[in-house]
């Protein structure tokens, strides 16, 4: 390429390859030990790996600047102390791999590891009732990736979490494959004449909003925690992103006359993940933050994040919990959690009635319960008749 053509614009092209690997009685599987992971200590322990291994399957990776399909093995992986023939774990998570090679597992380099593969992304997650612990992998090449933290070993027993189906655990890989496809137009406007342009790249929309939001540049109204935490904002963007917010602006009330707006019913991190989403679409702890911002989204009228708030919940049912969720998706109308809530109290219905969760919707929603338990009759009924 000379000097002109590496001004000029470029487009890039993905290929999408998956892979599925059903895992059958996964709970009665052994995982094998590979052999070349033996390191002894002075104590007379030896550290191994673990694993599990998928049969072999081909994926379209880029190689060498071209588009080619690939021979790999996804990897189940368990770092382990021995010592007189017992094995103990050294850490509760399972960790996961792509490797091209049948005997050798792929190096784990941490969560840190830099992805300098950027023509082939792999992403691998689970796929039990829903899409979950979906995962990147991270290494120099596609031959050998990997990612220490894909699941807790132990969420995959937990029935709450929906991972397993039937004993069976089912691991998603997919790869993306980017291509670069370049076309050059030779005119004197592209040529890089003195003064020549530079751009620049690190001012972004998403990146300038959210600096506004750190800085408090310009700010000119202030949202006030239930702990007295404040956080500086800006009129405009909160009323373009919630009705709610933008009446009480444009009406003389006493939050327009303050320029303070106390939020008694959220806590500090709350606020501030509700200012994310308000500046940036997204919220980085949602998984944590879900619970509270449900009814701020619902109090506030901010649809997507009332939507991204339910998915959240509804991933994150369990035995403990999905009472006091359906409580609180009948009481804030949220009928994606609300339907999925009750669904998982009909399923593991005997073990959900025992929460305190369930005490509270039989005092103050006793229709809940009725529902609940008039679905459990017509389960029963129909299986009955089969």
């Amino acid at each position: 390429m000379n000097s002109v053509e590496k001004w000029l614009p470029s487009k890039s092209k993905v290929s999408l390859d998956s892979y599925v690997w059903h895992i059958e009685k996964f709970s009665k599987k052994i995982f094998d030990i590979y052999e070349g992971s033996w390191r002894r200590s002075t104590d007379h322990t030896r550290s191994v790996v673990k694993f599990l291994r998928s049969p072999m399957f081909a994926l379209s990776v880029m190689q060498e600047g071209s588009l080619n399909k690939a021979n790999l093995y996804l990897w189940l992986m368990r770092d382990a102390t021995e010592h007189d023939g017992v094995y103990t774990y050294n850490s509760t998570w399972l960790q996961v791999g792509l490797s091209a090679s049948l005997h050798d597992p792929p190096k784990s380099g941490g969560v840190s590891q830099q992805v300098t593969d950027c023509r082939n992304v792999c992403m691998v997650c689970i796929a039990g009732k829903q899409r979950q612990c979906i995962t990147r992998l991270a290494g120099s090449s596609y031959r050998s990736l990997s990612n220490p933290n894909f699941v807790l070993y132990d969420d995959l027993f937990d029935e709450g979490r929906g991972l397993l189906c039937d004993d069976e655990l089912s691991v998603v890989c997919e790869v993306y494959a980017f291509a670069n496809e370049t076309r050059f137009v030779r005119s004197w406007l592209y040529d890089p004449l003195k003064p020549e342009v530079v751009y620049r790249m690190e001012h972004t929309l998403l990146d300038d909003l959210k600096r506004m939001l750190q800085t408090g540049q310009g700010s000119d109204i202030t949202l006030v925690a239930n702990d007295g935490r404040e956080f500086p904002a800006h009129v405009s963007i909160l009323s373009s992103r919630s009705p709610v917010m933008a009446a009480m602006f444009e009406h003389d009330m006493t939050e327009k006359q303050e320029k303070r707006v106390t939020i008694d019913d959220l806590s500090s991190q709350a606020v501030a993940g509700l200012l994310e989403f308000i500046y940036t679409d997204l919220v980085t702890d949602i998984t944590t933050l879900a619970p509270e911002l449900l009814p701020a989204a619902q109090k506030y009228d901010i649809s997507r994040m009332k939507t991204l708030c339910e998915e959240a919940m509804v991933s994150e049912l369990k035995i403990e919990n999905a009472a006091e969720f359906l409580f609180l998706a009948d009481l804030l109308e949220a009928s994606q959690l609300r339907a999925a809530a009750k669904r998982f109290s009909v399923t593991y219905f005997y073990a959900v009635k025992k929460s305190e969760g369930w005490k509270k919707l039989q005092s103050e929603k006793p229709q809940l319960v009725e529902e609940v338990i008039d679905e459990l009759a017509e389960l029963t009924r129909q299986l009955t008749l089969q």
